[in-house]
């Protein structure tokens, strides 16, 4: 009895029988480098703190992160490891200069 199916091609997968692969995506926001800023001499530490502390990284429901698992057949598996962004098979749309 089939237990999943391949997220590529769709075929039923055996999870007792059959060799399949689990293909993890977590995608985050980079971290931003933060330069050092020198306070003016009218500019509170502690305020300025305060100021960091409640604009920093949140996790709101605006957030970009996000996690993704995809089940892979050994076939698809395969063809994933060759070009894992399908990058070579997609047709490129190029614009003429006119």
């Amino acid at each position: 009895m089939p237990d999943c199916s391949c997220s590529l091609c769709g075929r039923e997968i055996n999870d007792f029988s059959e060799k399949h692969f689990v293909v993890r995506f977590d995608v985050k926001e980079a971290d931003n480098k933060l330069l050092p800023v020198l306070p003016d001499q009218d500019t509170d530490p502690l305020e300025m703190m305060t100021h960091l502390i409640m604009t920093g990284p949140s996790s709101e429901a605006g957030s970009t992160d996000s996690n993704s698992e995809f089940t892979l057949c050994s076939n698809c598996h395969q063809v994933f490891l060759k070009d894992p962004f399908g990058a070579k098979n997609s047709r490129k749309v190029r614009f003429s200069l006119n």
